[in-house]
């Protein structure tokens, strides 16, 4: 990527550019007091920063007019109206996913307390039987 960036650089003449920035930056570096390494450091640095702006504004150039056709512009609308259209049916089958979910959450929860109050009431049932076992059992006991 460095490499064909450099290349494109090399290519759309920013030789001239450097020699131009020079003078620039070594106004720039006496008034700093920067030393050699510190010169090329920055030096490098400017080089890079125009060398991605060259590019940027090559990429911007090559993708405008693809953007302004309206054969793309219509092309993308219907992309995004797909994607619309997609996006709204997954939330809806996500939508009714979760209903059903929640609904079978529900009847489980419903059957639970039935067998719940079920057991209870049969619980009862034995005591009241208990209960009554025991006093006819006192009642005979008693008797005999």
């Amino acid at each position: 990527m460095a490499e064909e960036v450099t290349a494109i650089a090399k290519a759309e003449g920013l030789e001239e550019e450097e020699r131009e920035m020079q003078p620039e930056f070594e106004g720039l570096a006496l008034e700093n007091g920067m030393n050699r390494k510190e010169k090329r450091k920055a030096l490098k640095k400017m080089k890079r920063k125009q060398i991605r702006k060259v590019v940027a504004m090559k990429e911007r150039e090559e993708v405008e007019p693809w953007l302004n056709d309206p054969e793309e512009q219509k092309r993308i609308n219907l992309m995004e109206h797909e994607e619309v259209k997609r996006s709204a049916r997954e939330r809806k089958e996500f939508e009714e996913r979760e209903k059903a979910w929640l609904e079978a959450m529900e009847m489980q929860r419903k059957k639970k307390m039935e067998e719940e109050e079920e057991e209870e009431e049969e619980a009862q049932r034995r005591k009241a039987l208990d209960k009554e076992s025991r006093k006819q059992q006192e009642m005979t006991d008693g008797k005999v």
